[in-house]
């Protein structure tokens, strides 16, 4: 995994992050508690543990990659899941805000690691 990786990664983090602060800054009916923010970090640690997984995996056993880069994205996929549910339980106020913001990040963060697979796959 190169450092071209973690740079782009951390660019889309710091975007998502400028953007839910000018979001909750400027926009007047909105407000967004803090765990949106939590949840791009969150996200961001995910992302990255993941595509390690599937890149070492990769290396192991080539065949099988499609099948584990499957696998890590059902696995952001029900971590998403679970922690909305369990947050929406928890916490009464925000509901909305909260899971259309999680939904936003997760499909930043997969739209980014397909692009990124793509990408190395091509270059073999």
């Amino acid at each position: 995994m190169g450092a071209k990786y973690i740079v782009r990664l951390l660019i889309i983090t710091v975007i998502l992050l400028a953007s839910a602060w000018l979001i909750d800054s400027y926009v007047e009916k909105i407000t967004l508690p803090a765990v949106v923010y939590f949840i791009i970090i969150g996200f961001t640690i995910l992302t990255w543990m993941l595509h390690r997984f599937v890149m070492s995996a990769n290396k192991t056993s080539p065949q099988r990659f499609v099948a584990h880069f499957m696998g890590s994205i059902t696995v952001k996929l029900f971590a998403s899941i679970a922690f909305l549910v369990i947050y929406l339980y928890l916490v009464k106020a925000h509901k909305v805000e909260v899971a259309i913001s999680l939904l936003t990040t997760y499909m930043v963060f997969t739209f980014f690691e397909v692009v990124t697979m793509q990408g190395l796959l091509r270059g073999k």
